[in-house]
This record gives structure tokens, C-alpha cells and sequence, in this order.
């Protein structure tokens, strides 16, 4: 072969090869125009069809206020006998804690040996044996008040008291919790008082629980059903159904104020309620369990954070 032929030959092979290495450039050019494109359009669509939630939280727990029993004492007395503690079942009408008052003990006897002896004697003082025998039965109720008896089938979830103890009236005793049903439980949150004010009954929340893992079974959809509008302290009714007093306090800590909120029920999951997750716990939600509320307090498009007259 001459040697002006193979140069001709290698010039050839040359701009094939060349023409090759520009197919080859030109695809892969193409390729990253296009997904660069698909990419700015995929932001530009979610920038004005998409929504970024502006929230605020706090701790919350659950309760079913309705069926929850704060049992008091009625008179002043001694704690005598204590049948059940925290954690156990009972029934309703089953005997809890037996107090004791030797005061009124010995009223009782008082009472009963003077009308024995005006009736044996045959007094005609009809008047004041009317009167001693309304005071025995006034004072018989008082005794059956000494036997305290559980208002409910469920279970005592808070015992404050230790046998020996002095109660007065209206001293708290013991909480029952009656047997709960997904449609009777609320979530009360504690939300700060600077960003609670925004909050209105309607607005769409999550909850988490604190025995649940959140990224596995994700969390609670709920609707706010009431808002106090100011910082409530323990001694207020809604807290009244929380039994612990260290629990309210923690609860409260600082200027929160009470939301509450009444989750999005579901049929088709063992909890009955409605979750974030398909994934949902296999197991019944009770009431006083710990968690986190997020409350969804508007959605703003994100194209509004560069032109805010595109907000909502």
C-alpha cells in the first residue's frame, strides 16, 4: 500500500471515530438538559401547587374526661384498709379503700343508747326521739361513706394514699378509669401561649405517642375541637381528670394553654383511630399515655416566599 494511502486511511478512521465521540457527547448532553429541565419544572409546579404546613406543638396526653372517676372523701377520717392499688381491674361497686373515723363511731353509739333508753323508759318526748333517730340515719350514711366503692368497670390508674392516713373532705383518694372506647378519647395538648393564640377549633393536628415509634407507625390525625384561650392552672375542671398531680405540673409547665383534640377516627385499623402510616399499631389506644401534638396552623405555597401576593 503507497503511503499517500494509508494516510488517506488514517484521516478516514479519524473522522469516524470523531463522528462517533459527538454522537456520544450529544446524547449524554441531551440527557442532562432534559432531567435539568424535568427538575426546574418539577420545582416550579410544586412551588405553586404544593403547601409547607406552619405548625406549633407540645406535650399532650390522652383521656377520655367523660368516663374517668376522681373519687373523693366525703368526711374526715383515717385510711383504714386499701383493696386496690394502681394498675389493678375492677368492677363496679367492688370495694376500693375502707376508711375509719372514731369520731363518728362514737356518735353512732351515742345515738343509738339514747333512743334506747327513751324507748325503754317510755318517755313522752316523742319530739326528741324523732329528731336522735334522723340524726342515726344521718350519721348512718356518713359510715356507708367510709366504705369507698368503684364507680365503674375499669381500672385504678392513681392511688394517693398510704393506710393511716388523715383525709378531710374533698381530699382526692384514688382516679378509676372506666373501660374506653376509640370514640370517647380526647388528646389534650399543652401549647405555648405565644403561638396557642393562633389556634382555632377546626384546625387538622398529629399526634405522636410516646410508646409508639413514630417513623414505624407514624402519628395520630385529629381535629381541635375546643381552645382555652388563656394558661389554665391544675386546680381547673379539664385538669381535674389528669391524676397525677407531678403529671399536671409537668404538663403545665410555663404559659401553656389547652387544646383539645378529638382524633380522626378509622374503622378499618385495630386502634380505631386514623394514622399517618398504613403501618398502624396492632394494639388499643388507652387513655393517660404521653406524646407530642402538632398543630397545622396554615399552609403557605412555597412560591410565596419569593412573591408573596402568590401566597394562599
Amino acid at each position: 500500500m503507497e503511503p499517500t494511502d494509508k494516510k488517506r486511511l488514517a484521516k478516514i478512521t479519524s473522522l469516524e471515530n470523531l463522528e462517533k465521540m459527538l454522537t456520544v457527547v450529544s446524547i449524554r448532553g441531551w440527557s442532562l438538559l432534559l432531567f435539568f429541565i424535568l427538575l426546574i419544572t418539577s420545582i416550579i409546579i410544586w412551588s405553586v401547587v404544593g403547601k409547607i404546613p406552619i405548625t406549633t406543638s407540645g406535650e399532650s396526653i390522652t383521656l377520655d374526661p367523660n368516663n374517668t372517676f376522681a373519687i373523693r372523701s366525703e368526711t374526715s377520717a383515717f385510711v383504714k384498709q386499701i383493696l386496690k392499688i394502681g394498675g389493678e381491674k375492677v368492677q363496679k361497686g367492688e370495694i376500693l379503700v375502707i376508711l375509719d373515723s372514731t369520731e363518728l363511731s362514737t356518735k353512732i353509739n351515742d345515738t343509738k343508747n339514747n333512743i334506747l333508753f327513751l324507748e325503754k323508759t317510755g318517755s313522752e318526748n316523742s319530739e326528741k326521739l324523732f329528731l336522735l333517730k334522723n340524726s342515726l340515719k344521718d350519721l348512718q350514711k356518713q359510715a356507708k361513706e367510709l366504705v369507698i366503692k368503684s364507680p365503674a368497670d375499669g381500672l385504678v390508674v392513681w392511688v394517693d394514699l398510704n393506710v393511716g392516713d388523715q383525709v378531710v373532705p374533698n381530699d382526692l383518694l384514688l382516679t378509676v378509669q372506666g373501660n374506653s372506647s376509640p370514640d370517647t378519647i380526647e388528646i389534650f395538648a399543652f401549647i405555648p401561649l405565644s403561638s396557642g393564640q393562633l389556634v382555632q377549633p377546626g384546625m387538622k393536628t398529629r399526634c405522636s405517642l410516646n410508646i409508639y415509634r413514630s417513623e414505624k407507625y407514624g402519628l395520630v390525625r385529629g381535629t381541635v375541637q375546643r381552645v382555652m384561650p388563656y394558661p389554665i392552672s391544675a386546680d381547673e375542671y379539664f385538669m381535674q381528670k389528669i391524676p397525677s398531680s407531678r403529671l399536671k405540673e409537668h404538663l403545665l409547665g410555663g404559659d401553656n394553654i389547652l387544646v383539645v383534640v378529638k382524633p380522626d377516627l378509622d374503622p378499618n385499623t385495630y386502634s380505631g383511630f386514623n394514622w399517618t402510616s398504613k403501618n398502624s399499631p396492632h394494639s388499643k389506644i388507652e387513655p393517660l399515655l404521653l406524646g407530642t401534638t402538632q398543630i397545622i396552623l396554615d399552609e403557605i405555597k412555597p412560591i410565596s416566599y419569593i412573591i408573596p401576593r402568590f401566597g394562599n
